[in-house]
């Protein structure tokens, strides 16, 4: 290197097909002597990027060569905070790989800033929590003091990650040493507890329920419940533990005044419809805002499993009728869903000639929409 520097005057700027230097190259496999010729003799540019945006210093970092990062800050003026094109500094990265010395080192010596934030507002915490990273997360905390309830773009703190995916001991650690807000809300009003059963996360609902007495029946800016987050998106498991464990309210409706069992079977999900009446007793006939009630909606979307299950195992009333006088039969009928109507009829006592408040019958639909079938 030495003699191809000094007396080959070989481009230390020349870069490969990935826009990488010589020194981004050296500083990735911690070869510190090479760094430092290329620094002192080579006159190299330290805030050179690669095709990622990448810096020597982020290199050094992600590759947990804390000598090296040392010598590129006091030597080569590094810039700390540089982050590359996702907005990711040299702090962010060592986090991600877990690279714990590196950490320590950015943080204690060289202040890096533990609360900057990539495009998404990610902090480091974040991506700690992302990666399952606990040490890394455990110093930004102690050491860093990093910021429990920050928000990135959707508005979640780094407990709603965890929740999200059922990271159980990274939510103990963010609550118990953050002291975080387990009723916090994002965007869209959903608390951490929301998101385990949007995501189906057994574990940290159990714990956010048994440890930390999350609100079971907090609901989100369209008034859902948890439980009826957990129903729409069919976890069964998440389900059983807000039910049993968290007593929630299987009634409870939301601003349409839908329940989890409509939930759940507007969202074509029959497993959850079943539990939800044979385990949980849930009204098979409850309606929402418009008197629609479970077996209408299955009907609505042509879910004919669901349909199938409410009026032959749950015996739905299959002539229960809408605000505007509507049966399942008239719905399916006036929209043509052959399959539900054909249910309706061999398997059930669903009424032919129900008229709605115009008095139409389900014939008298499917003929002014040309449901010929």
């Amino acid at each position: 290197m030495d003699l191809l520097i000094t007396k080959g005057k070989a481009n230390v700027e020349a870069i490969d097909t990935f826009y990488r230097t010589a020194l981004m190259l050296a500083a990735s496999v911690g070869t510190i002597d090479a760094v430092e010729i290329l620094m002192t003799k080579g006159k190299a540019n330290i805030g050179t990027c690669d095709e990622c945006g990448r810096t020597a210093l982020i290199e050094a970092a992600r590759g947990g060569h804390t000598d090296v990062v040392d010598l590129l800050i006091t030597k080569g003026n590094a810039c700390v905070e540089a982050g590359d094109d996702d907005g990711r500094t040299a702090l962010m990265h060592a986090v991600c790989e877990g690279q714990t010395d590196v950490i320590d080192a950015l943080i204690t010596k060289y202040g890096a800033d533990v609360e900057a934030t990539d495009i998404s507002f990610w902090t480091a915490l974040f991506h700690a929590v992302h990666m399952v990273q606990t040490d890394a997360m455990e110093l930004l905390i102690t050491k860093g003091k990093a910021n429990i309830k920050a928000i990135d773009t959707q508005g979640r703190t780094a407990l709603m990650w965890a929740a999200h995916w059922d990271q159980k001991d990274t939510a103990n650690i963010l609550i118990s040493k953050g002291n975080d807000n387990v009723e916090a809300k994002s965007n869209d009003g959903l608390t951490a507890l929301m998101v385990a059963a949007q995501n189906g996360s057994p574990n940290v609902a159990e714990l956010l329920i048994t440890k930390f007495n999350a609100n079971v029946e907090a609901t989100d800016r369209h008034g859902m419940t948890a439980l009826m987050h957990a129903a729409g998106c069919g976890h069964a498991a998440v389900m059983e533990i807000l039910v049993t464990t968290g007593r929630a309210n299987v009634e409870a409706k939301d601003k349409d005044g839908q329940t989890a069992l409509i939930q759940a079977a507007r969202r074509r999900r029959a497993n959850a419809v079943d539990i939800l009446i044979s385990k949980y007793n849930a009204n098979i006939d409850a309606t929402d805002r418009d008197g629609k009630t479970a077996l209408m909606h299955a009907a609505v979307i042509s879910e004919s499993s669901i349909v199938d299950l409410l009026i032959t195992k749950h015996k739905a009333n299959t002539n229960a009728t809408d605000h505007s006088s509507k049966t399942a039969l008239i719905l399916a009928a006036q929209r043509g869903q052959t399959n539900v109507v054909d249910l309706l009829i061999t398997k059930s006592n669903a009424n032919i000639e129900a008229t709605d408040k115009d008095g139409k019958t389900a014939l008298m639909l499917a003929a002014r929409y040309d449901r010929t079938n």
